[in-house]
């Protein structure tokens, strides 16, 4: 499912601090590969997120998420929420 909520805050500035990257490049339709992040950041930011917002994704699911935009979504889908 594609929004055009924007990206929120928190979760912005959780994926700007872990991929260590300013909060500004985070958009909806940045791709992951775009801020580079790395293997061990993935998994940073995996467990950060369901640390944070007590939720369990599949590795391999957060894996194929390929924007910011498509994590925002599942994290949504995953919390039963509306936009976060």
């Amino acid at each position: 499912m594609i929004t055009d909520q924007p990206v929120p805050a928190g979760l912005t500035n959780l994926i700007a601090q872990i991929l260590e990257v300013d909060p500004v490049l985070i958009a909806r339709e940045r791709d992951f590969t775009d801020l580079g992040r790395s293997s061990m950041q993935e998994v940073e930011l995996l467990a950060a997120i369901e640390d944070g917002y007590r939720i369990t994704l599949d590795y391999g699911t957060f894996l194929d998420l390929k924007t910011v935009g498509d994590l925002s979504d599942a994290i949504t889908a995953a919390t039963g929420q509306g936009a976060l």
